[in-house]
């Protein structure tokens, strides 16, 4: 009955960060201040895998535009990088927010870059928006926003993700988690027309547990 398909992203770069939770705080401001973190991210053949990787999102190919500029907006920290001596990365794991501006429309997108050895560093497409999901609770998500928006449209092949947004709404507490619980809302193209899905995230030891269901309008 639903379709076991995530979403389209980069299963082999998210598979990598299986283990790679989101740093603190403190540690992102470090890596930040870091000078040769700095002048990774400003060096022009990272820029240029970065622009390959957004633009390898679904949503960017089907809404493409030739004009569209590209700002960046955010660095997410997963795994703080350690560098050598020269300044080459020798490990680590983090996410860029890209702003895509043109053919009068404005668009989120993400990508996630991993070092996959000294020196060698691998960018790959995430979900579009401002979802606080890592790489690996995005791929975990997928399965549980896609059969949601795939409900009453039996046959259809054609649906990606357009938008991710984070919700500010209030929740009791369970017992069991470890942080607090999350909402987001997928927005998710399904053969001609949107649909709205409602995530919620609660943490737990074990993990995150995922809810999906329809948004109400």
């Amino acid at each position: 009955m639903f379709l076991k398909k995530p979403f389209s992203l980069r299963l082999s770069l998210v598979a990598a960060l299986m283990l790679v939770p989101k740093v603190g705080q403190a540690q992102q401001q470090a890596v930040e201040a870091s000078p040769a973190f700095s002048a990774t991210l400003r060096s022009p053949e990272h820029q240029s895998a970065v622009l390959r990787a957004v633009k390898q999102s679904t949503v960017w190919q089907r809404n493409a535009c030739a004009d569209a500029t590209f700002t960046l907006l955010k660095v997410v920290i997963y795994k703080a990088p350690e560098f050598g001596s020269a300044g080459q990365p020798l490990s680590g794991a983090w996410g860029e927010k890209v702003r895509a501006t043109g053919c009068g429309t404005s668009r989120l997108l993400n990508a996630v870059t991993q070092v996959r050895s000294p020196g060698v560093l691998v960018s790959g497409a995430l979900a579009p928006g401002d979802t606080t999901a890592d790489p690996v609770l995005q791929r975990d998500a997928s399965f549980y926003a896609r059969p949601v928006a795939m409900l009453g449209h039996a046959g259809c092949k054609d649906a990606y993700l357009e938008n991710t947004e984070l919700l500010h709404k209030a929740a009791p507490q369970p017992a069991d988690a470890t942080g607090p619980v999350r909402f987001e809302r997928w927005t998710v193209f399904v053969c001609g027309s949107t649909v709205a899905v409602e995530l919620m995230f609660t943490p737990n030891k074990t993990g995150t547990n995922i809810v999906a269901y329809a948004s109400k309008p």
